[in-house]
């Protein structure tokens, strides 16, 4: 594989962990918004998510590549099935025999699982160690008991079987597949038997799997032949998933070796059945009519090619039953310069002479191009052909539950946040209202006052002690109201009346200075009033004190009086 479809794997790993990243940072952020009740709900999701991220990384790391057969009634896919294992396992017969689903994984160690359906009538259990004729004769069984009694029995469940089997793509290393990938080989119901119960699940494994459909080329009738190519697009339906993920097999070609006209006949009748085959899907399916277009159709006749493989097997009695069956229905394969040195019976047949037959089937039935394509079939598709299986088996697990759930709780959560965005545009329209009304009123009440007050120093500004003490008056009514917001401006509003006051207090202040002055023969100017004073002033207010001291102005020479007679210059 190829360092480019690697790159594809390492990119799917990292999405996924990054989508655990993803839903960690919104669990996390989601859960501030919801009520406590939901965060079991929520761990428990958080939890399956790792598991199934886990899981997918595992299955990058070692993916499973399926390959599901399916084809028309008596198409030879079973046949196929054992050419793909190697050797005959799975029940072939001339009439539908593929009645149940079986899956074969790769094993060193060969085992066969038939597992417990609703109303099985044969045996079921788990057999290991067993030989492939086993495998073969418990198959057997169970299918004809299967086919004998779904009539009678309407509850009667599809068999379902696992072989675990050393497989010859795999034990050979046919494929070149890349370290840790896992093979299984699926062999599909027959078309009879797709709708039975237990079928359906096991179709929908394959939707994403590498599907070889095979198709019987030695119909000759044209009925038969048509209904066998809507039998194709019927499975290409249910297995729901694009023709280009196909390769059509155009099995039993070798009917066309007898043909006087052989190889014209065989290519006819391969350009024919293909151009029938895209036609009759580019009309049923016309959503994939690119993808037929590119359709790949091989030749091939399973059966010979099985054979093949059968004759130069070590087993003596095998090796000898396969070259009589070789030697009973396909000598028309078999070059004339073989069949001159071979003796009639295949019992006399040495290792040599068998091994010149098997290579001759093995070429003449197109086994080596069928590997071939198969081989480069899948190393173009292998990410498509394992990567969607797993992802479904995490959306299963997880991926579809979280994503359902993060769409519910946000949309609930957005629902919810629009109706409190209404509430509260409500509430600010409001409050906006009742500010803007409030402001008015407020406006009002602080400039009612003061506009009369205006209107007052106006009319009466002759008469200074009515403005004052209407000013006086209004100002204190204003601050004192409980139910008027301005009770806080009472000390600055003061100044606007009580300036005249606090100037006649100021005046008292000095001039209570000057009297104990007088009284105490010392000039004292120390009052607080008297130090925000102009200095200059303040001087000259105590160079007077000190001369009217000296003169012998005292207190109570101010309150009573007293005549002083001036005689020298200096006392005048």
């Amino acid at each position: 594989m190829s360092n480019k479809l690697y790159k594809v794997f390492e990119d799917v790993e990292q999405n996924a962990q990054l989508l655990s990243k993803y839903w960690h940072n919104f669990s996390t952020e989601i859960s501030e918004h919801l009520p406590d009740t939901y965060h079991a709900e929520l761990e428990e999701l958080s939890d399956k998510l790792e598991i199934a991220i886990d899981n997918l990384v595992d299955e990058l790391r070692n993916p499973t590549l399926t390959l599901a057969t399916t084809g028309t009634t008596s198409s030879g896919k079973s046949t196929l099935v054992n050419l793909l294992c190697g050797a005959e396992i799975v029940p072939v017969a001339v009439s539908e025999m593929s009645a149940g689903a079986v899956t074969i994984e790769y094993s060193e160690i060969k085992s066969l699982i038939i597992h417990e359906t609703p109303g099985a009538l044969w045996e079921c259990g788990e057999w290991a160690g067993i030989s492939d004729e086993r495998i073969y004769q418990r198959l057997y069984d169970v299918m004809i008991s299967y086919i004998d009694n779904r009539e009678k029995q309407a509850n009667l469940a599809c068999p379902q079987s696992t072989i675990s089997y050393p497989f010859r793509l795999i034990k050979e290393s046919k494929l070149e597949l890349p370290r840790g990938v896992k093979v299984r080989i699926m062999d599909l119901p027959g078309l009879a038997y797709v709708g039975d119960e237990g079928n359906a699940n096991v179709i929908k494994q394959c939707r994403e799997a590498l599907c070889l459909v095979t198709y019987n080329s030695a119909e000759t009738d044209k009925e038969k032949v048509r209904s066998l190519l809507q039998e194709v697009v019927e499975q290409v339906k249910d297995l729901g998933g694009s023709p280009a993920r196909m390769l059509f097999i155009l099995n039993r070609i070798d009917v066309f070796r007898a043909d006087r006209n052989w190889p014209e006949t065989e290519n006819r009748f391969v350009e024919s059945a293909i151009r029938s085959i895209k036609n009759e899907l580019s009309d049923q399916l016309k959503e994939y009519t690119e993808d037929i277009e590119k359709l790949q159709v091989i030749k091939l006749s399973t059966w010979a090619a099985l054979l093949a493989l059968q004759i130069k097997q070590h087993d003596e009695i095998y090796s000898a039953e396969a070259s009589k069956k070789a030697r009973n229905h396909f000598l028309g394969l078999i070059d004339e310069n073989i069949l001159e040195d071979l003796p009639f019976k295949t019992e006399r047949w040495s290792r040599y002479d068998r091994n010149r037959v098997a290579d001759a089937l093995w070429q003449k039935s197109y086994a080596e191009e069928f590997q071939q394509s198969l081989k480069e079939h899948i190393s173009q598709h292998f990410p498509r052909l394992v990567i969607p299986q797993a992802i479904e088996r995490f959306n299963v697990a997880a991926g579809n539950a979280i994503t359902e759930w993060a769409i519910q709780t946000t949309t609930a959560i957005l629902n919810s946040s629009e109706e409190r965005y209404q509430e509260e545009c409500e509430k600010i329209a409001w409050i906006k209202s009742t500010l803007e009304q409030f402001l008015q009123i407020s406006d009002k009440n602080l400039r009612e006052p003061f506009e009369k007050i205006q209107q007052i120093i106006a009319n009466k500004l002759e008469d200074d002690n009515e403005v004052f003490s209407y000013l006086k008056k209004t100002i204190l009514d204003f601050t004192r109201d409980e139910n008027k917001p301005y009770k806080e401006l009472g000390d600055k509003l003061y100044p606007l009346y009580g300036w005249k006051t606090e100037l006649g207090q100021g005046i008292n202040k000095v001039l209570e200075s000057v009297a104990k002055s007088l009284e105490n023969g010392t000039v004292l100017l120390d009052a607080p009033n008297l130090k925000k004073a102009n200095v200059k002033h303040v001087n000259l207010l105590g160079s007077c004190l000190r001369r009217l001291i000296s003169l012998g102005y005292t207190t109570s020479v101010a309150k009573s009086g007293k005549t002083i007679e001036a005689r020298t210059e200096t006392e005048k």
